[in-house]
This record gives C-alpha cells, sequence and structure tokens, in this order.
C-alpha cells in the first residue's frame, strides 16, 4: 500500500510498492511470526531496497521520490527454511548449512525449491545444495563464507544475492547456467576472495556484480577462467560507485545495438571474447576506451560490418579474429599495439590504413593471416625495435596484397 503521507508495510517475508515520483513517503515495516510446519517463525526486516539496490537498514525510513522508483521491503526469517516437495518445509536453526543440514529428511536434493536463509546463517559450506534442480532464486542474506561446489549445477538457478558474503569458494555456481544476475558483497561489505572456476558456464548475457575495497583491497583469486562468458561489475564499497568493467558477452548478435547506447564505456577496461560479434548495428568511427589495454580474447568486434574505423587507443594486446569480416571497415590506428592475434583483419577488404605502434610501442608480434584479403592498395605501417628486437610471426602470407612500411620506433623514420 502507498500514501503521499504514509506507507505502512506489513509483512511475512517480501513486500514491494511502485513509489509515485517527486512525492515524500514515511516508510515503516514490522515483521510477524508465522507458524511453518509447527514451528513459530519470526520475520525480522533487513533492508529496504531501490529498484534492487538496499538504501537502508531501518525499519522506519522517509524518502524523497525524484522518480518512479520500486521500493522492497526484505525479511529474513528467524532460522533457515528449505522448502521442497510440493507443501513441505525443512527448518534449522544451524549457523552453517551442510548437506548433512537436512539429508536426512529431504532424500531426494532435487525436490528441493527454495531456500530462506535464516538471519543468524553465516555459513554455507562445501556442495550444501550442489545438484539442486529446483532452485531458481537464492538470497544469502547474512552469510560470509561459500563453501566450494555449494551451488555448483543448480540448473535453474537465475539469480544470487549475497550482500555480506567475503569468501566465495571454488566452483560455487559451477554450470549454473541460466544464472543471469548475480550481487556479491554491498555498500560497507567489500568481498575479498573468489575461487576458480566460480562462474564456469553460466549465461553469456549474465552480469556479476562485486563490492571490493578500492582503498588497497582486492579481490583475489581471479583466475581468467572464473568469468567464462560473465559481465563483471565492480563497485566501490564505500561508495556504492562503479569501478571498473570487464565486459563479457552479453551483447553478441544482437543487431539493435549501438555504440553510443553501450554504458559506462569510461569504466570498461577489458573486451572479452564475442562480446560484440555480429552487432551490425555498431557503424562509423570508434574508439575504444581508454582503460582498456588488454583485447587478447578472440572475436571481439568479428562480422561487425558497420564499422569504418577503428582506434585502439591505449589497447596492447589484440585477440585473434577480432575484427574478422569487418567489409566495411577502412582505417586501423593502434598506437601502443604489441601482439596482434591469428587473422585479426581477416577479410576486411576494404581496409585502406592501418598503423600498429608508434614511436616508443615497438609492435612485438603479429599472427598469421593478419590481413588476408585486405584492399591491394592498403598500406600497413609498423613500429619496430630496430636495436635487436624483431616483429615475430609475420610469414609471408600475412601480408599478401598490402604495402608494409617499418619505422623505427625510437626515432619515428621510415626503414624498409
Amino acid at each position: 500500500e502507498s500514501k503521499e503521507t504514509k506507507t505502512e508495510i506489513e509483512c511475512t517475508e517480501e513486500t514491494e510498492f511502485t513509489a509515485t515520483a517527486y512525492k515524500k513517503y514515511e516508510l515503516t515495516a514490522t515483521g510477524v511470526k508465522k507458524n511453518i510446519n509447527g514451528n513459530n517463525i519470526e520475520f525480522v526486516f533487513s533492508r529496504w531496497l531501490k529498484d534492487g539496490e538496499t538504501i537502508s537498514t531501518n525499519a522506519t525510513e522517509t524518502i524523497t521520490v525524484t522518480g518512479a522508483a520500486t521500493y522492497t521491503a526484505v525479511f529474513e526469517p528467524s532460522e533457515t527454511l528449505i522448502y521442497y516437495n510440493e507443501n513441505d518445509v525443512f527448518v534449522t536453526a544451524e549457523t552453517t548449512i551442510n548437506e548433512s543440514t537436512y539429508s536426512g529428511t529431504i532424500t531426494d536434493k532435487t525436490t528441493i525449491k527454495k531456500v530462506l536463509c535464516g538471519n543468524k546463517v553465516t555459513a554455507i559450506g562445501n556442495s550444501a545444495f550442489k545438484d539442486c534442480t529446483g532452485i531458481t532464486k537464492i538470497n544469502l542474506n547474512n552469510v560470509t563464507s561459500l563453501g566450494g561446489y555449494s551451488f555448483r549445477n543448480c540448473t535453474n538457478l537465475e539469480e544470487v544475492i549475497a550482500p555480506k558474503i567475503k569468501t566465495v569458494g571454488l566452483s560455487s555456481f559451477y554450470n549454473c547456467n541460466k544464472l543471469k544476475n548475480i550481487q556479491l558483497g554491498s555498500i560497507g561489505n567489500p568481498v575479498e576472495s573468489i575461487g576458480q572456476e566460480t562462474f564456469w558456464g553460466n549465461s553469456s548475457t549474465s552480469t556479476v556484480k562485486i563490492y571490493i575495497d578500492t582503498q588497497g583491497g582486492n579481490v583475489t583469486s581471479l583466475a581468467g577462467e572464473t568469468w567464462s562468458a560473465s559481465t563483471v561489475e565492480y563497485y566501490d564499497a564505500s561508495t556504492g560507485e562503479c569501478v571498473n568493467i570487464i565486459l563479457g558477452s552479453k551483447y553478441v548478435g544482437n543487431t539493435d545495438i549501438t555504440w553510443e547506447q553501450i554504458p559506462n564505456k569510461d569504466k570498461i577496461t577489458q573486451i572479452n571474447g564475442n562480446v560484440f560479434s555480429g552487432c551490425t548495428n555498431i557503424t562509423g568511427e570508434i574508439t575504444i576506451p581508454d582503460k582498456v589495454i588488454n583485447n587478447k580474447n578472440a572475436m571481439s568486434f568479428q562480422g561487425c560490418t558497420g564499422i569504418t574505423k577503428i582506434n585502439l587507443n591505449n589497447v596492447t594486446s589484440l585477440g585473434g579474429y577480432s575484427f574478422r569480416n569487418c567489409t566495411n571497415l577502412e582505417e586501423v590506428i593502434a598506437p601502443k599495439i604489441k601482439t596482434v592475434g591469428l587473422s585479426s583483419f581477416y577479410n576486411c577488404n576494404k581496409l585502406k590504413n592501418v598503423q600498429l605502434g608508434s614511436v616508443g610501442n615497438p609492435v612485438e608480434s603479429i599472427g598469421q593471416e593478419t590481413f588476408w584479403g585486405i584492399s591491394s592498395t592498403s598500406t600497413v605501417k609498423i613500429y619496430i625495435d630496430t636495436q635487436g628486437g624483431t616483429v615475430t610471426g609475420l610469414s609471408g602470407e600475412t601480408w599478401y596484397a598490402p604495402t608494409v612500411e617499418y619505422y623505427d620506433a625510437k626515432t619515428g623514420d621510415k626503414i624498409n
């Protein structure tokens, strides 16, 4: 229920309302007790959300709404509730949940449909809910430690909210192939470590939000294979500001998205493989964001037939097939590039002008078939270290029709 002057929310688990713009609301959340399987379970207020983000942990809160938004009162049960079969509920007061916690009662874990973590639970043990294919959403509430394999193979899990998590174990969400939205940490609760292969095999459109300590702290154990295809967004746990984005494969094949519509480009530091592959509505001249240094993953812009010019700015590494079949690409400027992967500009048949490296930034290696099929009138300028360094991987078939000009990366003089 929402009113202009006051909104009182009394519920057992979760209630939400859509606020009217430019009005003030006095929000009051009141917990209640509910009889579940003969147990008198208290549901305690936890926090207010605005469009899914925590804005307050005060049960009574005054807000001034300046635009339409959805506010949610979130409650936590005093004990953990595991719903299974059709109408059965297992209740436990344990502060660490393991598979052994419920296995004596729930013999078929695939019948588990929902888990409500009690407000005293601080840890989920190794493999606690592994293979629980019926779970679609999990809110870990006050849990700070998640054991390895804890939700592995939960193939219908779509959303994970873990606002107070500090450590996430190995392969915790491995093969959760429908997982789309993940929040680890929150304002005031930075994540400390995440194990390898945590999100291996999840949806290519998934987004992982991680809150970190930007004042010296860092999330450790983030091996490259941890993320698979996910987009990872890092947030400052002090301010809530987005500070870093590793762009996953969320846009692959999207023929509607334009370069101008990509949000927070100034925060992007890495573009992973396939992210813009087949995005034919990305057109004209594009400039890779200044913070992107490593673009080593393959096929990032493959088949983007609308791009005519690309400025790689600070990129030092370009993955194989990165701009393959960009058939309207005419110019490439890569002043800081060091390594160029296999077939990066393969079949870019209108490509005319290419600059690889610059004064002070010699190229180190270029993969085979990098420029196969480009225009016979094209010119490729390469800056090299003439004091002993050489560009490797330049087999004869790399160049085909282009004119190749070598420049001294120390002086800028043309040498060959």
